[in-house]
């Protein structure tokens, strides 16, 4: 009895143990083998993009902001080298110098005849030179200098420019991609409804209720249907590669965005306000504005170096036939010179070179106020074409919104007639193209609301 005891509570426990070694192996055996590195179905499985996320990857990746940075950091470089014109430069010089020297020098021989003959003279010595040049009035590298300070503005502004341009062409294709989408859910409900449409005509002609030609307008109404969806499917897939484009990702990897916009915000409609408004924050005014400034301080540049300047030099020279180390302070005066120099310089002429940039820069100056001035007027333009858009697609939306709805009892009545026999199938085709056509304009009207807001939102300057 004991040993039976012993025997049961030892099988108990071994069934114990094991009991995780066979569950392990029926899992390894239910579930396939994963490859190792190998992702989840799950994980790539792409999360729909909202319209800010869509912008932020466009901004990360954009090859155009990459080009404004690179333009930005070469005019801070530009506006670097023209602080010369009032810093110091300074300049350290050391040689070592060896001449050999050959002389004729004739002498009497024994006989008391003159002969030619020659000496050699070798000297080696070493120098060391050290000095300091500064630009005491210089009119012309100031306004070089504040110049290039200018151009350092119009760069930074000419960068949020683009990044400005980047996010509305962004949702630009963000909203021409929700409208591919909701057209061809539009384009295949309509195919739906034509299949619908094919069955019940076939249906009623196997009763004898109907003629064939209701059975044939309806199967060519379902192939009509089947390639605007068709178009409307090819539509998404351009509208996909275009806004991928501009995000800066792979074409062929996934792209699925929310297409539910929401409700269009309220936009501010007084015209003057918002061309104000324009002038003070547009990137693209205030670059003009930044470009015309620096024409301005490179003529004065310009006209100023046709005029003297004056600057000094101070310098320690030193000449030793040996070369060893400086003890102390006191030895820097053997053997050496000291010395400054005040110098007033005048190019009095040069070939008419200076003459010619200053006419040349004469001339930037008044192309600058021009394309400042143009600017200007662009921006107000954009402004009243964005407006004009907005009221144009709100009025557009209200009326296709309406037209929806009586599109669609239209349908209900052609349908209710057809089935009872009171209508005919052109009848129907009719109320179902024009619902179609409804949503369609009900579509189109939707996101060209966002269009003509993301428009405005450009013409200001605004960064939404």
């Amino acid at each position: 009895m004991k040993s039976d005891r012993r025997r049961a509570r030892w099988i108990l426990v071994l069934a114990i143990a094991a009991g995780p070694i066979f569950a392990g192996a029926r899992d390894a055996v239910a579930q396939p083998a994963r490859t190792p590195g190998a992702v989840p179905p799950s994980a790539q499985t792409t999360a729909p993009l909202t319209l800010e996320e869509c912008v932020d990857m466009a901004l990360r990746n954009s090859a155009s902001l990459a080009i404004s940075r690179a333009q930005l950091a070469a005019s801070e470089g530009s506006r670097m080298s023209s602080w010369n014109a009032f810093l110091p430069s300074a300049s350290l010089q050391s040689a070592y110098v060896h001449t050999t020297s050959q002389f004729d020098t004739p002498r009497i021989n024994e006989a008391g005849e003159v002969v030619s003959g020659s000496t050699r003279a070798t000297s080696k010595y070493y120098t060391a030179r050290t000095g300091v040049t500064e630009s005491l009035i210089a009119p012309s590298g100031w306004y070089r200098f504040w110049g290039a300070g200018s151009d350092v503005l119009a760069s930074r502004q000419g960068l949020r420019a683009t990044r400005a341009e980047t996010i509305y062409q962004v949702r630009q294709g963000y909203f021409l991609l929700v409208r591919a989408i909701l057209l061809e859910r539009v384009s295949a409900e309509a195919l739906q409804v034509s299949d619908e449409q094919l069955s019940r005509s076939q249906a009623l002609f196997d009763v004898g209720s109907v003629a064939r030609s209701d059975v044939l307008q309806a199967s060519v109404n379902r192939a009509s249907a089947e390639r605007v969806e068709i178009s409307a499917r090819n539509a998404i897939e351009q509208q996909r590669a275009l806004l991928a484009a501009l995000m800066g990702l792979d074409l062929e990897k996934p792209l699925e965005v929310q297409t539910d916009v929401g409700e269009t915000p309220p936009s501010d409609d007084d015209e003057s306000a918002l061309v104000r408004e324009a002038l003070e924050i547009r990137p693209e005014v205030r670059q003009a504005r930044a470009q015309t400034e620096s024409a301005r301080l490179r003529y004065r540049s310009a006209f100023w170096s046709l005029w003297p300047y004056l600057d000094g030099s101070l310098f320690w020279q030193r000449q030793e036939n040996t070369f060893g180390k400086i003890r102390n302070l006191s030895e820097l005066d053997r053997n050496a010179q000291w010395g400054f120099q005040i110098g007033l310089n005048w190019n009095v002429f040069d070939g008419l070179s200076s003459a010619g940039r200053v006419k040349s820069a004469a001339a930037g100056v008044e192309q600058a106020r021009q394309a400042e001035r143009l600017e200007q007027l662009n921006t107000a333009v954009g402004i009243r074409e964005a407006l004009v858009a907005i009221k144009n697609a709100r009025e557009e939306l209200a009326a296709a919104e309406h037209g929806v709805s009586l599109a669609e009892e239209n349908l209900r009545l052609q349908q209710a007639l057809y089935k009872n026999g009171g209508g005919t199938i052109i009848e129907l085709n009719t109320a179902q193209s024009a619902l179609t056509k409804a949503r369609s304009d009900q579509v189109d009207a939707r996101i060209s609301l966002h269009l003509a807001l993301a428009q405005l939102d450009r013409a200001v300057g605004s960064e939404k």
